[in-house]
């Protein structure tokens, strides 16, 4: 069984929206780095839609955001932008927090495709994103809530899978007494030959016996099953007793 890793987790608490005047306002150096969604109109997908995410790991969001001429697209005065700052128990270090902005931008674009992300991820190898798990907090908008890269990854293609099947409720059966180690008897009335390793038939039917001949050291016996049954599960519910109680061939 293939062994998988402890999952990575990228936790993101969203807000927005902000609006291209309002960039000035995101520009704090201590906290406004992380991930940014921009919403807008497309000519084929239509009015406010996913357009892009982006990252801001050494700069700010609003001073990135500034650098990218979205002024100049068409329809620019209904712009969104959605901010995802991460978080955690602590800060980690500042190579650390890049490499996680790193992460989270490149597995969120490849599972969302924006319709202007045209830059490559090809730098973020698919073995890094195996084990991320992103977590999206907060005004997320359109991206999915959990993004796992064990899903979106090439890491479980190929595992040979099995449908599961059912293969029934396996009885619990006790030694008929007076014959251990030769018969048993179920919880439902079945009786299992303990030589043959299968539960005896009548008429192809496991429940066909009202009398049954139970053999040992040449001497053969008949008993009813209904007793026997009786005998070994005397707490059983009757309603438990599927055999037969009377004569039926």
């Amino acid at each position: 069984m293939m062994q998988i890793a402890k999952t990575h987790h990228i936790q993101i608490d969203w807000e927005g929206p902000y609006k291209l005047d309002e960039l000035h306002t995101l520009q704090n150096e201590e906290t406004d780095y992380g991930i940014y969604q921009i919403y807008g109109k497309h000519q084929i997908y239509g009015s406010d839609v996913l357009l892009y995410i982006g990252k801001a790991d050494q700069q700010t969001v609003g001073k990135r955001i500034l650098q990218e001429g979205w002024e100049y697209v068409n329809d620019s005065n209904n712009i969104k932008i959605y901010i995802g700052r991460l978080h955690g128990r602590q800060t980690p270090t500042n190579d650390e927090w890049s490499r996680e902005i790193d992460l989270a931008e490149s597995l969120l674009i490849y599972v969302h495709k924006p319709a202007f992300n045209s830059k490559s991820i090809a730098s973020v190898s698919d073995t890094e994103l195996q084990d991320i798990h992103i977590l999206n907090w907060g005004n997320h908008r359109d991206l999915l809530p959990e993004v796992s890269g064990l899903r979106w990854t090439s890491k479980l293609d190929d595992m040979n899978y099995e449908v599961y099947k059912f293969i029934g409720y396996e009885e619990i059966r006790k030694p008929i007494e007076g014959y251990e180690g030769y018969y048993e008897i179920s919880e439902t009335g079945k009786i299992y030959s303990v030589k043959s390793q299968r539960f005896m038939a009548r008429s192809d039917d496991e429940y066909g016996f009202h009398i049954v001949k139970l053999s040992k050291n040449g001497i053969s016996k008949n008993y009813n099953v209904y007793k026997l049954w009786k005998e070994e599960f005397p707490n059983l519910s009757e309603s438990m007793f599927k055999g037969a109680k009377e004569r039926i061939y």
